[in-house]
């Protein structure tokens, strides 16, 4: 375990280059077939699956750092700004008095027969700002790069924090940089927080040190009575188990798919409308129970990490509905190239175009933000040389209306947002604009006050004809947070 520790001092901050080098291959496990079938004479049947990664990165504007470049003289004294900037008490002499010698900042005017001190030295702080780009929907994604301190922070706007119990260590994770460490007896409580009562999807990425013990609670809220949670060593060794106590079968149980000192995505799905729970590992369900009856109701229990769990814990995400095969696989694919976040939209035809969306959380002490996107490449067909282009007309300047059967080609829309542009028109009028191939403004916001999350929610929309090859494609967004003063 001491080999994992590690003393990360803060938040880590990804810059373009980090972005960069971040690249993958997000499906390079997956063989794009190219399904056509015949549907009546001449027509083509076949469908087209898509996957975007999502990158988020921040920029600082100009640091907002004002700073004396000249000494403050008189008759009487002179002040030199970077003598005098160091805590060293009271500088005092016959001529004047000067109290909090710090000089990081003049509090007022200084005044004395002898001279007036009129803000001779002010600096700021450089304000930080945050940038999280998700799917739409999570209850909550707690991605442990913190590194420091006795919390443990929910990325969406939820903002159910979590607190540290007995000291789990911060430690090297398996995606973006930290992670938690747990020991048997230490674990993070979340409060009463994200009750679930209808399909669900837990998420995280494990590396266990011991697989043999029974009882380790990866993601845990349970009372006894009601509630859940997705375990590992309950079954035997190596094993999985989800288990559901409102349900009947309660339990979901893998064979022995874990071993000691590897990391692992591990998934598990509960599909309320189709009466199954389902368990994922590495984008592979090694275990699926149907016929499954009833449903959970809320409990006042609180979430938990790493109870009784030995070993690490990453990227912990839940979800109020039940991911896809292609949606976890699609996550896995993304986290294991270390991009934290994947979309993917349902199969697509030539009948009708398809649609998902993605939050950018913001969260910033600045007086505003920009918010920019852009795409490395056309959507491209796996393990082929086919794109699907970017619709035109349509640009962030002027987006266009979508014109269901004749519009084809990727585009985006800003649906919600605190001083949304009224370019992107109104539900369900959206207006739609291509992703760029270099970072472009879509959303600026201005007058801030106070370091809350924000919200922006984009829809992404694809629209294929019969010209394009059946497949799967994928492609790479990079969103951009810049702060304004």
């Amino acid at each position: 375990m001491a080999d994992k520790r590690r003393n990360l001092a803060g938040n880590r901050r990804f810059s373009g280059e980090d972005v960069r080098k971040s690249a993958g291959n997000p499906a390079r496990d997956r063989e794009a077939g190219s399904r056509r079938s015949r549907n009546g004479p001449g027509r083509p049947r076949w469908s087209v699956q898509f996957s975007v990664l999502l990158v988020s990165c921040v920029f600082l504007a100009a640091p907002l750092i004002a700073v004396a470049e000249e000494p403050l003289t008189s008759d009487n004294y002179r002040l030199e700004p970077n003598a005098s900037n160091s805590f060293g008490g009271l500088s005092d002499n016959d001529q004047y008095s000067l109290l909090g010698s710090g000089g990081e900042a003049a509090v007022g005017l200084g005044d004395s027969p002898s001279y007036k001190l009129s803000s001779g030295y002010v600096e700021q702080l450089e304000q930080a700002i945050q940038l999280n780009v998700l799917p739409a929907g999570l209850d909550g994604y707690w991605p442990m790069n913190t590194g420091a301190g006795i919390q443990a922070y929910d990325e969406t706007a939820s903002n159910n924090r979590g607190v540290l119990v007995n000291s789990p260590a911060w430690v090297d994770g398996r995606v973006g940089g930290g992670a938690l460490d747990f020991n048997g007896s230490n674990k993070t409580n979340q409060g009463d927080s994200n009750d679930q009562t209808d399909s669900f999807t837990l998420s995280a990425w494990i590396n266990p040190d011991d697989v043999s013990t029974s009882g380790q609670r990866i993601i845990y809220k349970d009372d006894g009575t009601t509630g859940w949670a997705l375990s590992l060593g309950d079954p035997g060794s190596g094993r999985l188990r989800f288990y559901t106590r409102e349900t009947s079968p309660r339990l979901t149980d893998t064979g022995d798919v874990i071993s000691a000192n590897n990391w692992y995505h591990v998934v598990a799905v509960f599909d309320n409308s189709a009466d199954t729970k389902s368990i994922y590992v590495n984008g592979t369900e090694e275990a699926r129970t149907t016929g499954v009856s009833g449903s959970q109701s809320g409990n006042g229990d609180d979430l938990e990490f790493g109870r009784n769990f030995d070993g690490t814990i990453d990227e912990v995400r839940i979800y109020p509905k039940a991911l896809t095969q292609h949606q976890i696989r699609d996550q896995y694919n993304a986290s294991d190239a270390n991009i934290p976040s994947a979309l993917t939209v349902p199969e697509i035809s030539p009948d009708a175009s398809q649609t998902v969306r993605a939050n950018a959380v913001v969260r910033t002490d600045a007086g505003g933000y920009d918010l920019a996107i852009e795409q490395t490449q056309d959507l491209t067909r796996v393990n082929g040389s086919e794109t699907i282009p970017a619709i035109s007309p349509g640009t962030i300047s002027n987006p266009e209306p979508w014109n269901e059967g004749s519009t084809t080609g990727f585009g985006f829309t800003v649906t919600d947002a605190v001083q949304r542009d009224s370019k992107w028109g109104t539900d369900p009028d959206y207006e739609y604009a291509a992703i760029p191939g270099t970072k472009t403004t879509f959303h600026s916001r201005s007058g801030l006050s106070g370091a809350f999350k924000e919200t922006a929610t984009m829809e992404f929309r694809l629209g294929v004809d019969y010209e394009h090859t059946a497949g799967v494609y994928t492609n790479k967004l990079g969103f951009t947070a810049t702060l304004k003063p």
